[in-house]
């Protein structure tokens, strides 16, 4: 979902005074996707979880990595 959409789907939900926060919040879930470590099947169970909810709330799925894993440095 782009923030467009999201942006729209709040309004017409009647909940446009918080598109902003929402935005911001997402915003936040996106960067600490991108700065926390991937993860790994040897991590705790609570940091795959919380890794998987921030993923869903950043729109951090399908073929979005770090750049970290690449190869690269930022």
């Amino acid at each position: 979902m782009t923030p467009d959409q999201l942006a729209d789907l709040l309004r017409a939900a009647g909940w446009g005074a918080y598109v902003p926060a929402a935005l911001a919040f997402a915003g936040l879930a996106a960067k600490l996707c991108a700065i926390l470590p991937p993860p790994t099947p040897d991590r705790p169970r609570w940091y795959r979880i919380l890794r998987a909810v921030l993923d869903a709330i950043g729109g951090n799925w399908g073929y979005a990595t770090n750049a970290a894993n690449q190869g690269t440095k930022p």
